[in-house]
């Protein structure tokens, strides 16, 4: 059930970055840094059913804003 749940809130996430202007949004709300705060693990780990998904939604925000406090 969680996994489902995390699945369809990052497919929401992924669907909601299409648009620069939402990338920009979530830039300066700090997204970045939530994700790589809260999904590390789904992001390091390439096996993990998130994976995709994540790594997705991090390369389109890091194409608009990507600070060095980030990936500290």
């Amino acid at each position: 059930m969680a996994g489902e749940l995390q699945l369809y809130v990052c497919g929401l996430v992924k669907s909601l970055v299409r648009t620069e202007r939402n990338q920009q949004i979530m830039c300066e709300a700090c997204l970045p840094h939530e994700l790589l705060s809260h999904a590390t693990v789904a992001l390091e780990t390439e096996t993990h059913f998130l994976h995709r998904l994540m790594q997705y939604v991090f390369e389109r925000l890091a194409a608009q804003s990507l600070t060095p406090r980030d990936l500290r």
